[in-house]
């Protein structure tokens, strides 16, 4: 895990992750975490992404579908390495 102190937002959320990577936020690392068994999605802009996770929770967000569609696919792939 990071530390909390960076301007680093973290998600285990597939589709939030993929609504930020269809949106042109750069994806900066992706970590598996051992104690937990799942991932971590790593974007930079901690404040930006908190504020969109917001609006995202209440489907307050447009994306286009196609560059959704491919944004989850590529993590999907991502992951299943």
């Amino acid at each position: 895990m990071l530390n909390p102190n960076t301007n680093f937002f973290q998600s285990r959320d597939l589709y939030f992750s993929s609504f930020l990577l269809a949106t042109n936020h750069d994806l900066q690392d992706l970590s598996f975490d051992n104690l937990g068994g799942f991932f971590w999605f790593v974007f930079e802009d901690k404040d930006e992404c908190e504020k969109l996770e917001k609006l995202f929770q209440f489907n307050k967000l447009t994306v286009n579908a196609k560059d959704m569609a491919e944004s989850i696919k590529y993590l999907k792939r991502r992951i299943s390495k």
